[in-house]
């Protein structure tokens, strides 16, 4: 997998949340862990079509308007559908470094993790103690 455009949302000496576009899809990436030591993140990527109300949320990316659109942007992004395709991916850089799909997952429940900001969302991705019993 390999980002062709990256929208950066949120950061914090790292890409925390992100629109990733691809050739085919645009995926909302957010970050749910990061070794300290080694620099290596994963990040939990839904593509866009199992958001809900998806078609603002791609009329406000193709009008290259995102931080004037700051708040209705927010919102679809936290309208995960029930129904959603979604990837684990291993980077230690998102925007340039090498991509690595961990997992992939149908119908993954994200709320429970991606409504945090940084840096609760690692605190909240640290406590799931076994990612696999979730997959």
């Amino acid at each position: 997998m390999k980002f062709n455009d990256i929208i950066i949302l949120d950061w914090y000496d790292n890409i925390i949340k992100a629109l990733c576009q691809t050739n085919d899809d645009t995926f909302y990436c957010s970050l749910l862990t990061l070794d300290f030591d080694t620099d290596v993140k994963i990040y939990a990527c839904i593509s866009i079509k199992y958001l809900n109300n998806h078609e603002k949320l791609i009329e406000i990316i193709n009008s290259g308007k995102t931080k004037e659109n700051w708040e209705n942007l927010i919102v679809l992004l936290s309208l995960i559908n029930k129904k959603n395709k979604s990837y684990l991916v291993k980077t230690q850089d998102l925007k340039n470094g090498t991509l690595e799909v961990v997992k992939f997952k149908d119908n993954f429940n994200w709320n429970k993790v991606l409504l945090y900001d940084y840096p609760e969302v690692l605190e909240k991705s640290s406590k799931v103690e076994n990612w696999s019993s979730y997959w």
